[in-house]
């Protein structure tokens, strides 16, 4: 680790580091503390090995979102090398760069703020920030509707057409680490929950591409959890886990219509919805940050194409209901008019949260996938996994019926 933690330091400019990377939390990714001459560095590793092209841009819109003065982590941009087109770059703006290293020891390359060093996978670096998690007293409904208002005007929508990653391209431009270093905001801390697994464009890719999902869903941009409205998909996990004995297996088969009900919705509601535009993709209560100079919002790396409304309504909710059984009306009115305060459109209709429903779906798709050795498990039991997704696929007929029925 010491050999890693070193080029690690090199890559990045760090200077001398006192020790190796000190593990700080293991989620869907894998962080750890590096202490350097200039202080401590938070360094992530990102499995983005199957999703290249998508991390890069993402990696361009968070530029953009740091030049528009969002409040967010600092990252630290590697300092070496020539960048050079990745094989098949030519249409994506994906660049990365090969480093030669003294035989023996690790290797490294270069894409957008992240490099990849050999052991490690992709990683990137970000200033240290003292910041705790949000607490469910932390008032921060004009902050949320303020934010996600100025992320959704930096790529504003196209009419009639979904956004998708080579629109994106266009308009964040190719992944573009200008003084990444020396720009306001603060670094991702420990304690940070991280992104979201359902938002990683991963897993069910080839099944999806396979089964063609119908309409705007299916688009490059879209996120997994808007095209999941394919029987096949669900019906071929049904008959892996009869065949396999899992737990959950009878409750799929039970409950299978009900599924299938929520994932058309989602994926109509998502076509209708039109307001297509470049964001976090991600905007939960645990990727928020609480500093001395107010809320930080973190884990970037699957910033893409999705709704605006959809993501406004989502994130509206998420914030009010912390800590209650019901959500805080008065939090959600606050966002909502600082959301249209700052640009936003005023969102609202019984298709609303369907976004809701797309991720409960995705994490629910991924947990069968774990459960049937189609995606690595990470740090997870499988017999938790297995428990949860029995949980979700027996809630869901009530889950849906919520979520139509409430009005913003």
């Amino acid at each position: 680790m010491s050999g890693q933690a070193a080029l690690v330091a090199e890559s990045f400019g760090l200077g001398t580091v006192d020790g190796g990377l000190v593990p700080v939390s293991f989620r869907s990714s894998q962080t750890w503390r590096l202490a350097t001459r200039d202080g401590p560095v938070l360094v992530k590793h990102v499995p983005a090995e199957e999703w290249l092209e998508d991390f890069s841009r993402a990696m361009a819109f968070e530029q953009r979102a740091i030049d528009a003065g969002v409040a967010m982590p600092r990252p630290i941009e590697p300092v070496r090398g020539t960048t050079q087109p990745t094989a098949g770059s030519s249409s994506t703006g994906a660049h990365a760069t090969q480093w030669p290293t003294p035989a023996g020891t690790p290797t490294a390359r270069r894409l957008g703020f992240a490099v990849r060093i050999d052991g490690l996978g992709w990683v990137r670096a970000y200033e240290w920030v003292d910041g705790r998690p949000l607490a469910d007293t932390d008032d921060v409904a004009e902050w949320l509707g303020t934010t996600l208002a100025r992320l959704h005007r930096l790529s504003p929508a196209i009419p009639g057409k979904a956004l998708t990653t080579g629109d994106a391209a266009e308009r964040a431009g190719a992944a573009r680490p200008s003084g990444a270093a020396a720009a306001h905001g603060s670094a991702e801390s420990r304690g940070a929950a991280e992104v979201s697994s359902a938002a990683k464009p991963r897993g069910a890719a080839e099944s999806l591409a396979a089964a063609e999902p119908r309409g705007v869903a299916a688009a490059a941009g879209a996120p997994d959890w808007y095209r999941l409205d394919v029987p096949g998909l669900w019906q071929g996990w049904l008959e892996a886990g009869q065949r396999e004995g899992r737990s959950w297996a009878a409750l799929l088969r039970l409950h299978l219509a009900s599924v299938l009900e929520a994932a058309e919705w989602v994926a109509r509601s998502f076509e209708a919805a039109g307001d297509y535009v470049m964001t976090h993709r991600d905007v939960e209560p645990w990727n928020v940050l609480m500093t001395d100079g107010g809320p930080v919002l973190i884990d970037w790396d699957v910033a893409g194409p999705d709704s605006a409304s959809l993501e406004a309504a989502h994130a509206t909710l998420e914030f009010a209901r912390r800590g209650r059984a019901t959500a805080d009306l008065a939090a959600v009115r606050r966002t909502v008019e600082a959301y249209v305060g700052a640009g936003g459109s005023p969102f609202g209709g019984p298709d609303v949260l369907a976004r809701r429903a797309g991720l409960r779906l995705g994490r629910l798709a991924e947990r069968l996938r774990m459960s049937l050795g189609e995606e690595a498990l990470g740090p997870r039991d499988r017999q938790a996994i297995e428990r949860r997704a029995a949980e979700q696929i027996v809630e869901m007929p009530s889950f849906l019926a919520a979520l139509r029925s409430y009005r913003l």
